[in-house]
């Protein structure tokens, strides 16, 4: 658990990767970034807005992205 609402599971999850085999494990720096975005904007939100949110797509590796035609920069 990130929070007590966000795991780096939903964050990660994408059956675009489990189809391809491909791993979408985010390296350390990424994972920096992901707890700084649930803690300081995405916990904050769901806070405020008393519900849940759903988390389609939280992090995408290079193979990940290249794979469902992401931006570069995504």
């Amino acid at each position: 658990m990130i929070t007590e609402n966000f795991t780096y599971e939903e964050l990660v999850a994408s059956a675009t990767a489990k189809r391809l085999k491909i791993d979408n494990t985010p390296d350390e720096e990424s994972r920096k970034h992901l707890e700084e975005l649930v803690k300081k904007v995405l916990q904050p939100l769901r806070d405020a807005y008393g519900k849940p949110i759903r988390i389609s797509s939280g992090y995408r590796c290079k193979a990940l992205n290249d794979a469902v035609k992401g931006v570069p920069t995504s």
